[in-house]
């Protein structure tokens, strides 16, 4: 039966579909056992309506499913010593670039899931797992110009190449905000690659494309609307990855059109929801890496959409992109100028249209930002203030006094410390209450904790907010870390070694 199999298999033509369904298959049976790892674990994503829309706990780290059922497509059709296996052998670099850098993405998304990394730590695993493209070969070398000839772009090429597979992969991170949408996109996205590795008779790119097509697919069975699990960084992280890295290498020294529009437009959609991102961000004077509840797909539900409907337009404008990246790399670049222009028309009255492209708001919100920009600053400048009285208290009692003086700072109802000590008899607790309840007070908590480590004493300080929220901005969480990280020294001070 093996040697039946391999012999079907030895022809490039029927790998196609049996990377599809090994993908598709192993990535529907292996997503429970990830849920249920992913719950043990306590790695889940809890309602937070300062910036997520879904309103239930959901495990996350479906993406280890998606990249099982990928990789066991592809070493299936190794395996079995069919002739695909020489493709992979012939074209060893492409293999390297997908596998390495794509399990470099998959570990930096696990580890972020459960435990959190911040854009530090993001940049120094994706910028080296990029670099692995022109390590090997990859990069825009070469533009065909509309009217004629070809721009080389040198050395710049590599760098864009670089840039682009980071960017994209960030954008993938963050359009994963409904149920089904980023895979969704990124299997639209796979798609064309796939087409055009296959016209472009780049084996290894196609094989790689229908793969993680398949594994998408096989996700989409548990993560569309209502998802039972969601993909999370570990998920789109790899995605993205994949996605980018095929984009460059499926147009590699294509000279047919103009080749850096194809990797765009293809991935139009993400591309543009970043875009709008960190433009409104940074008008509005706040960190481009800041979250907030103004992408594509909460405009869309702010419009009245249900949460499956909106999801089914943005894969509807996902289409868009992918049948106008096919009409341009098949297309001479002369007419690729007019499609792309009539692409543009088109994203500009949709953009319009969900209201990003008003210039008295975007003179508005200048404003706005300049001035709110002015207020954080004051107040950071007040909470390190405070920060350092808290550091330099002589106990954890004065240091807990300097914290609750200065609840208006950070608006929470009550606080409490907890601190086990091996020196004292006892462990200490300090609780403490807005002493004027606030309207709306008697609403279900929300609690944010953080846990203290000296030496000598452990423990947690739990701030919690009474005022009907579901979630705090990052800006607050990052303001309230200060204090926590300035808790160690009282605590070092009372309870360390003497």
């Amino acid at each position: 039966m093996i040697d039946a199999l391999r012999g079907w298999l030895d022809n490039v033509g029927p790998s196609y579909p049996a990377a599809f369904l090994v993908a598709a298959v192993t990535t529907v049976l292996l997503v429970p056992a990830v849920r249920r790892l992913a719950v043990a674990r306590g790695v889940v994503d809890k309602p937070d309506l300062a910036r997520r829309v879904h309103t239930r706990t959901t495990p996350r780290w479906g993406g280890i499913a998606i990249a099982a059922g990928f990789f066991a497509s592809l070493m299936v059709l190794w395996l079995l010593d069919t002739g695909v296996a020489r493709y992979f052998a012939r074209d060893i670099n492409r293999v390297l670039v997908i596998v390495g850098g794509g399990l470099a993405m998959l570990g930096l998304g696990v580890y972020d899931d459960a435990r959190g990394a911040n854009a530090v730590i993001k940049l120094s695993v994706q910028i080296p797992a990029a670099l692995l493209l022109p390590a090997l070969g990859f990069s825009f070398d070469v533009v065909a110009l509309p009217w004629g000839g070809n721009l080389y772009v040198g050395p710049f090429g590599s760098l864009l190449a670089v840039l682009w597979v980071v960017g994209v992969t960030n954008a993938i991170n963050l359009i994963d905000g409904l149920d089904g949408l980023a895979a969704g996109v990124a299997f639209v996205a796979v798609a064309v690659t796939f087409v055009i590795g296959v016209a472009g008779d780049k084996i290894i790119m196609a094989l790689v494309s229908v793969a993680l097509a398949g594994a998408l697919l096989g996700f989409l069975f548990h993560n569309f609307h209502p998802a039972n699990i969601f993909m999370g960084d570990a998920g789109s992280l790899f995605i993205g990855y994949v996605v980018a890295a095929s984009s460059v290498m499926a147009n590699f020294k294509s000279q047919t059109t103009v080749a850096l529009a194809v990797p765009v437009l293809l991935l139009g959609l993400p591309i543009l929801d970043t875009s709008l991102a960190f433009f409104r961000r940074m008008l509005r004077g706040r960190s481009p890496l800041s979250a907030d509840r103004d992408h594509v797909h909460h405009r869309l539900l702010a419009f009245g959409l249900s949460h499956r409907n909106v999801v089914l337009v943005m894969w509807g404008f996902s289409l868009l992109c992918a049948s106008a990246t096919l009409a341009v790399y098949f297309s001479p670049a002369k007419n690729a100028v007019w499609i792309l222009l009539a692409y543009g028309v088109i994203v500009l009255i949709l953009a319009r249209r969900l209201g990003y492209v008003r210039m008295e708001r975007w003179r508005a919100e200048f404003r706005d930002g300049r001035e709110a920009k002015r207020v954080r600053r004051a107040r950071v400048e007040t909470v390190r203030t405070v920060a350092d009285r808290v550091r330099q208290a002589a106990n954890v009692d004065e240091a807990f006094h300097v914290l609750t003086d200065a609840h208006a700072l950070y608006g929470y109802d009550e606080v409490q410390l907890e601190v086990h000590a091996a020196a004292a008899p006892q462990n200490t607790v300090l609780d403490w209450r807005r002493p004027t309840p606030r309207v709306g007070a008697g609403a279900e908590a929300f609690e944010v904790t953080f846990d203290l480590d000296a030496p000598g004493a452990h423990g947690r300080i739990s701030y919690r907010y009474r005022d009907g929220r579901r979630g705090i901005e990052v800006e607050d969480e990052s303001l309230l870390r200060l204090l926590h990280q300035a808790l160690r020294a009282p605590l070092e001070r009372q309870f360390g070694a003497r």
